[in-house]
């Protein structure tokens, strides 16, 4: 991707499925819970190659949790930012 493209971070695949049913066009990566070696891999290739990241996660634990790991990793140098969502919540605009 493009240096600056904002690519955006799920923690629930529902998300992205509903994202790819709206015909989103927006990057979506998905965590599915949590971040394994395979999403950080890929996040630091993003962010080395310049894009930065909207973290969207669930506002429980385990959401919040990935969101300071997020944070932490990437931080604020990388455009990371994070919001509390729910089950209702629509996906990434185009």
């Amino acid at each position: 991707m493009p240096p600056g493209t904002r690519a955006h971070v799920w923690e629930n695949p529902r998300v992205v499925e509903a994202a790819a049913d709206a015909d989103r066009t927006a990057p979506l990566l998905c965590t599915s819970g949590s971040a394994t070696t395979v999403v950080l891999t890929l996040l630091d290739a993003l962010a080395t190659a310049g894009c930065a990241f909207a973290y969207h996660g669930d506002f429980a634990w385990p959401g919040i949790a990935l969101a300071n790991r997020v944070m932490q990793r990437y931080g604020q140098s990388r455009g990371a930012c994070g919001r509390p969502t729910t089950s209702t919540s629509r996906p990434a605009r185009r």
